[in-house]
């Protein structure tokens, strides 16, 4: 995907969409709809015979999904592009943005945020509910969680309001022990 996020990113994308929005949404494109992303870049590249059979062997590679041993598909191609900025005042980490889940559109973030009042009536909302195991972190007396949203389909460089909301839970969604982390990164950076 390094080569068609670099060297095909649809030119077609005018401002205020910066070039991370405009080449998460071709590699999106990539995934979701290939033959028109390669048509498109066909035509668009004027691509000799032997250029499309090398981007064609690029695309079918980047979109197969991930297999074990026994042939059991462990994940779809997805797209996770990091921003380093963060997108609004409760977010505490740039924002991820998981692209290629569904049809042509739609997307995830996921971002660590602080579990106060404006998030607690969002969850209210999306009836769901933040649970004390369900923190990733905490700091001078804030809790922190994972939260994944997912947006309904919309046009690119457009954020639909519709989404989905979910707390990852580390302990119960990752298998991971908070407090054994803590244990182990206290005494590695020896913090009492």
């Amino acid at each position: 995907m390094k080569e068609i996020a670099r060297g095909n990113c649809p030119p077609y994308m005018k401002p205020p969409y910066g070039a991370r929005t405009r080449i998460s949404t071709c590699i999106s494109i990539g995934l979701v709809d290939s033959p028109m992303f390669f048509s498109y870049c066909k035509a668009q590249h004027n691509l000799s015979n032997k250029q499309s059979g090398r981007f064609a062997q690029n695309l079918d590679s980047a979109i197969e999904p991930a297999a074990s041993k026994k042939g059991k598909n462990l994940y779809p191609p997805y797209v996770v592009v990091c921003h380093d900025t963060r997108y609004k005042t409760n977010s505490y980490t740039g924002l991820t943005r998981i692209l290629g889940i569904g049809k042509f559109g739609e997307f995830a973030t996921l971002t660590v945020e602080e579990v106060n009042k404006q998030l607690i009536v969002e969850l209210r909302r999306q009836k769901q509910e933040f649970k004390p195991a369900d923190r990733c972190a905490e700091y001078a007396g804030s809790s922190f969680a994972l939260i994944l949203r997912v947006y309904a389909p919309t046009n690119p460089g457009k954020r639909s309001r519709s989404h989905s909301l979910f707390v990852i839970s580390p302990p119960k969604d990752l298998a991971l022990d908070t407090d054994q982390i803590e244990k182990e990164a206290r005494k590695r950076y020896q913090i009492s």
